[in-house]
């Protein structure tokens, strides 16, 4: 597969269904195609006017009922505007289906912070944002009727929704093993570290943590997980494999 411009650097944004959204400037995209080793090109995202909003990533969704996919540019209400206004995402929405660009507002029902974590993941439509500062998942259904965003609490938030402290060595993050989506989580306040994994069971905002997630595992991997060891992913079709990786090494 040949490179668009042998003379541009190339970023890779997001991988999701075969597909890899690449960043040769500043809104200037690419989707690379590796089984038919062919690059997409996707026109510029028109002007966006608002001073209330800032887009601060950008991904790419798939659904396997579709064929096509969707480019999208998201953002929050900007730094000037008070915390508790901050209630809504801001999506800019590339569909491959129109060829052309579309804006949507989402309430989160929920206040956000500022800054929203630059690798959502894509699961049968929807952009997961895992949140860890307010422990929620923020999710969105590009491809459903709904205009509003799912806000799942992580298994960390107790019954009566108040938040846990997190721990200086402590890490998180979501991965996709055997269909469902998976959270996985090291707990560094034991003697022995351990990682913890989860399996989300509802899809429904408002449900309490124990609802909305199965606990799995209580794993000792027999590592010094507060020396910087970070769970990466689980392995796709066989959700007893886990992957880390050492900060200090780079070793899986």
């Amino acid at each position: 597969m040949a490179d668009p411009n042998k003379n541009t650097r190339v970023r890779i944004l997001a991988i999701t269904d075969g597909l890899i959204l690449t960043e040769l400037g500043p809104e200037t995209f690419r989707v690379a195609d590796p089984v038919l080793r062919e690059w997409i090109k996707i026109p510029h995202p028109p002007p966006y006017s608002s001073r209330q909003d800032e887009f601060q990533g950008t991904a790419i969704v798939a659904n396997m009922n579709n064929v096509g996919y969707k480019v999208v540019r998201y953002g929050v209400p900007a730094v000037g505007v008070r915390v508790m206004e901050r209630d809504r995402l801001c999506f800019q929405i590339y569909s491959s289906d129109s060829k052309s660009w579309t804006y949507r507002h989402v309430p989160t029902q929920r206040p956000i912070s500022s800054i929203l974590p630059s690798n959502p993941i894509n699961f049968n439509g929807y952009l997961h944002w895992l949140c860890r500062a307010s422990q929620v998942i923020f999710a969105y259904d590009f491809y459903g009727p709904s205009e509003l965003c799912v806000v799942i609490d992580l298994p960390q938030r107790s019954a009566k929704g108040t938040l846990k402290p997190l721990w200086h060595g402590d890490e998180a993050t979501l991965t996709i093993s055997c269909g469902p989506l998976m959270y996985m989580n090291t707990d560094t306040r034991k003697p022995t570290q351990q990682l913890k994994i989860w399996r989300l069971k509802k899809y429904t905002s408002g449900s309490s943590s124990k609802e909305s997630w199965e606990f799995l595992w209580n794993l000792r991997p027999g590592l010094e997980l507060c020396l910087g060891c970070v769970p990466v992913a689980m392995h796709p079709f066989d959700k007893e494999i886990v992957y880390l990786v050492t900060c200090q090494t780079n070793f899986f």
